[in-house]
């Protein structure tokens, strides 16, 4: 059992070459293409239309992307 302590110790604690004081990140422009705005029926069915078939809702929804897509415009709206 002591093998596996010390493969795992080892695997886990490498040393690495990397140099510790790496350049900071640079912050991002503040003109990024973010729309503000509220969103618009013809994005949310855009977005509907991208929807693959057949994969399933996740834990917190339980609409289908084929409901979205299928349920014609009262559903977009």
């Amino acid at each position: 059992m002591n093998e596996w302590k010390t493969y795992f110790e080892n695997l886990l604690n490498v040393k690495s070459d990397a140099s510790e004081d790496n350049e900071p990140i640079p912050p991002a422009s503040e003109d990024l293409p973010i729309h503000q705005g509220p969103i618009t029926a013809e994005e949310v069915e855009q977005a509907v239309k991208q929807l693959k078939d057949g994969k399933s809702p996740g834990l917190d929804y339980a609409i289908t992307p084929e409901a979205l897509k299928y349920g014609g415009k009262w559903i977009i709206n």
